[in-house]
């Protein structure tokens, strides 16, 4: 027999959810916590999380924001400091929460322009990610603001070397919007880690999809 859970607060609810043994009431609290965030419900549980100074609770802040991504812009401050978190898992999250929650203004850029600058590895693909299937629009303002960054004289926060690698991989990621294969990309890419052409031929299908998708709504409707 479950017991009922709809009645307990959602702190409760989190620390239900961090049993060692992951049992199936802690599996069904940690869901609950993430409908309620959902809602907009007791936000600031997840804030504080964001916002601590304790390294494990930003790392489980970001996991908790690869399951659940509320558009509330009390969120979103929260969520940007993750831009420039010291921890790679929390602007790789950071990038994730953009991608999931569809947000897109002034500052996420400016974050996102850092993460697609990133000297790690694995946020700078999850910034090639959202390169590759967000809109055609903002895809052409993040490569200007990628563009200008660039053309400002070199600041300790980003070497010249990690800069053009911002640039190298919106050139790769434009390529894969263009339908280029992977394997072709690769071959004409001199100098790129093969790990991130690993990462993109997993998901060179979605890609694909996501291409014929975009080029199915720019297409005019057929005259009736």
């Amino acid at each position: 027999m479950h017991t009922d859970i709809s009645g307990y607060t959602t702190a409760d609810l989190l620390q239900l959810s961090r049993a060692k043994d992951r049992n199936d009431l802690a599996y069904r609290a940690l869901w609950a916590v993430f409908k309620r965030w959902d809602d907009g419900i007791d936000l600031s549980l997840l804030i504080d999380l964001i916002d601590s100074e304790v390294v494990s609770d930003r790392l489980r802040a970001s996991y908790y924001l690869y399951e659940v991504s509320p558009r509330f812009d009390s969120v979103k401050d929260a969520v940007l400091k993750l831009a420039d978190d010291v921890l790679a898992g929390c602007r790789r999250a950071f990038v994730g929460y953009l991608i999931d929650s569809g947000w897109y203004d002034d500052t996420a850029a400016e974050g996102l322009v850092h993460c697609i600058n990133d000297f790690d590895l694995r946020v700078r693909l999850k910034a090639i990610d959202w390169a590759i299937f967000t809109t055609d629009e903002r895809f052409e303002d993040l490569s200007r603001r990628v563009a200008a960054d660039f053309d400002v004289p070199c600041r300790n926060r980003w070497p010249e070397r990690f800069k053009k690698r911002g640039v190298a991989a919106l050139t790769i990621a434009r390529r894969v919007r263009d339908g280029e294969s992977v394997a072709d990309i690769s071959a004409t890419t001199p100098g790129e880690d093969g790990f991130t052409f690993e990462h993109l031929s997993v998901f060179e299908r979605h890609y694909r999809r996501e291409r014929a998708r975009r080029l199915e709504e720019q297409s005019p409707p057929e005259a009736g």
